[in-house]
């Protein structure tokens, strides 16, 4: 049984047998995110940027370059881009209207009511993501700005 960090070598070397060990080896990972994320082609990005993800792989950069760290660093790459695809799947998938920002301050609860608490309750978004969704959509806050707070409402 070949180690994580040779498949990763060979693998950058486009050998497909490594890849083909290298994502048999991830599969559970890539299925886990892929299931939370909830959409069709979650797999398929997952894997897309998986691939990508082992040619652009800098072993020389990895500190104590060991199997333990090479799969590690390929987990944290893994979830991170699994939040990247959550965040934009939500902005895709909640379409919020364009009137949305134009509402008054009386009206905003009525429009969290009708918009952001049933996708909370289904379970679809956290409080955290609906509170990022307010401040975007409608106080136009930057992702900085938002990042500022340090609870959610």
């Amino acid at each position: 049984m070949e180690s994580i960090v040779t498949l990763v070598k060979k693998a950058k070397s486009h050998d497909k047998n490594s890849m083909e060990s290298l994502l048999i080896k991830f599969d559970p990972i890539i299925n886990s995110l892929s299931s939370k994320l909830g959409y069709d082609c979650a797999k398929t990005d997952l894997i897309i940027f998986f691939i990508q993800m082992i040619y652009s792989i800098r072993l020389a950069n990895i500190f104590n370059l060991s199997d333990r760290a090479l799969v590690n660093y390929i987990k944290k790459s893994l979830c991170r881009e699994y939040y990247r695809l959550n965040e934009i799947y939500i902005f895709n998938e909640v379409k919020l209207s364009d009137n949305f920002s134009e509402l008054s301050d009386n009206c905003i609860t009525l429009e969290k009511e009708i918009l952001l608490y049933p996708l909370v309750n289904l379970k679809i978004i956290n409080n955290k993501q609906k509170y990022v969704l307010l401040g975007k959509c409608h106080y136009n806050l930057t992702d900085k700005e938002i990042s500022k707070v340090r609870s959610v409402k």
